[in-house]
């Protein structure tokens, strides 16, 4: 039994501790993955519908020179 108490259990520990931190530092680089691509994601949506509001735009300033001529903005404001 005083053997056992003893005994040095430094390499153990060690590799315990290597293992779980490994681990912990797995799953918190996961997290920052998802939450990275949730966020790229969310940005990249916004511009397409930024950019798409922004064409739309021209567009309608585009037809409206097209019927009014150069004086389509004051019909534009």
């Amino acid at each position: 039994m005083a053997a056992l108490a003893y005994r040095d259990t430094t390499n153990e520990n060690r590799e315990f501790w290597k293992n779980e931190m490994g681990q912990a530092l797995r799953d918190i680089q996961q997290v920052y993955d998802d939450k990275l691509d949730d966020t790229r994601n969310d940005v990249e949506t916004y511009y397409n519908m930024k950019v798409s509001a922004i064409l739309y735009e021209l567009l309608i300033i585009r037809y409206r020179f097209s019927i009014f001529g150069p004086h389509c903005i004051f019909y534009i404001l």
